[in-house]
């Protein structure tokens, strides 16, 4: 007995495709269309929240849990408000560690020159006594022509920094370089402060 062939379409998830196609070829059904996949800005708008549902999923998994919580009932919430919440938390994380990172930085490019004022460097150089920074790595490099004062600031991956007043030149074997834009107790103040938030942002 023939009997009639139905149009079915069946939905699967894509991973699942060629497991579906192979049970229903296994249950007689042979004749198998491809139908144009589903667009449009609605479905990448519910794509894009299935993504972000899957990331914070994923960050909340791998975050440690808090101490004595237990299973929520998923009703308890609004699902789409802690997956913006959780997905923001994230953005946070990632500016602050770039910010850790670039203090730190900036930190180690100051610590040898210590901990002065940038302004003062100015008022110095409107007085007429400009102040030229140096690196070499000669650890006891002799002072440019002219210099007023010569003096040996500390030392650093890159070699040694030296201070001079009045200099005219360039010593040999040294090369001109510039000081920081900010005193070194600001990048430690916002250092630590970046730490900080970064810490507590951990903890919640």
């Amino acid at each position: 007995m023939i009997v009639p062939m139905k149009k079915v379409t069946v939905l699967c998830l894509d991973a699942d495709r060629d497991r579906t196609i192979d049970r229903l070829q296994a249950a007689g059904v042979l004749h198998l269309t491809p139908v144009t996949p589903p667009a449009g800005d609605d479905l990448t708008a519910r794509r894009s929240d299935l993504d972000s549902a899957r990331k914070a999923v994923a960050l909340l998994d791998a975050g440690p849990a808090a101490p004595g919580s237990g299973k929520a009932t998923p009703a308890a919430f609004d699902a789409a408000a802690i997956v913006g919440e959780v997905i923001a938390l994230d953005a946070r994380r990632r500016e602050l560690s770039e910010t850790v990172t670039e203090l730190q930085r900036e930190r180690s490019a100051a610590e040898p020159f210590g901990d002065f004022d940038p302004a003062a460097l100015r008022r110095l150089a409107d007085a007429g006594i400009p102040i030229a920074f140096f690196r070499s790595r000669q650890p006891n490099l002799a002072p440019p022509t002219g210099a007023a004062a010569w003096t040996r600031l500390g030392t650093d991956r890159f070699g040694t920094l030296y201070a001079a007043a009045a200099a005219t030149d360039v010593p040999s074997g040294a090369v001109a370089v510039e000081p920081p834009a900010r005193p070194l107790s600001v990048v430690d103040r916002e250092l630590r402060a970046a730490q900080a938030a970064a810490d507590d942002l951990r903890s919640e």
